[in-house]
């Protein structure tokens, strides 16, 4: 017959009242608190991307600038923080990974290329259709760093946490095939100046790199 987890000391949320186990940790979150804080599956909102950089860098996959986290199996992810920026929820943030690589396949690293494409495409107002020099030209960058600051629409999720605890992540990148994209996209496309993109109207084009053969993994359909 098995045993019944250890559940802990039951205590009581000094904020809400509820009574719960803490499980045998110090610090154990109040499972309602925790639950009426999450931002609701399913909501679609602008949100300012940010990497939490990891160190790990290997050149040849196009990993530089410290962007990438890694752990000793092999498996490499983007650890990113999402701000709300508008809206009721403006302030809000939740973490979400980006995957680049693991050992046990290929999935992952898919996964990693289609949303930093689609925050790409996201960003500056593009379909994923669209090949046009400044669509190419949006999509190539030159380090991973360069998505730090971008804004963009996005789908949040919720998942569980490896503390079993509901958590928010990113769901998807929203793009302007997707009816919900053109109500919460505020940022103007043509803020993407300051990061060398140029005005995506056509009217100041952006320069496209000089090294024409470097072809991004996320500029191709994956």
């Amino acid at each position: 017959m098995r045993e019944p987890k250890n559940r802990g000391q039951k205590t009581r949320c000094p904020k809400c009242g509820t009574q719960y186990y803490d499980l045998g940790r110090k610090r154990t979150p109040c499972p309602s608190c925790h639950r009426a804080s999450l931002i609701e599956a399913g909501t679609v909102a602008e949100v300012s991307l940010r990497i939490k950089r990891g160190g790990h860098n290997d050149p040849d996959q196009g990993w530089t600038d410290g962007c990438a986290t890694a752990n000793k199996n092999g498996a490499a992810w983007l650890d990113c923080e999402f701000e709300l920026t508008a809206g009721e929820l403006a302030g809000k943030k939740f973490r979400s990974l980006i995957g680049l690589h693991t050992p046990k396949g290929a999935w992952w690293g898919n996964e990693g290329r289609r949303t930093i494409r689609n925050i790409l495409n996201s960003a500056h107002s593009l379909l994923n259709e669209d090949y046009s020099q400044e669509a190419i030209t949006a999509r190539r960058l030159k380090s991973l760093a360069e998505l730090d600051g971008l804004t963009f629409v996005a789908e949040i999720g919720v998942g569980k946490g490896k503390d079993g605890l509901e958590t928010n992540e990113l769901s998807a990148a929203l793009t302007p095939d997707d009816e919900r994209f053109s109500s919460k996209k505020r940022t103007s496309v043509t803020d993407g100046v300051s990061s060398g993109l140029g005005d995506m109207t056509g009217k100041n084009p952006p320069k496209l790199s000089e090294d024409t053969a470097f072809t991004p993994v996320w500029m191709s359909k994956v």
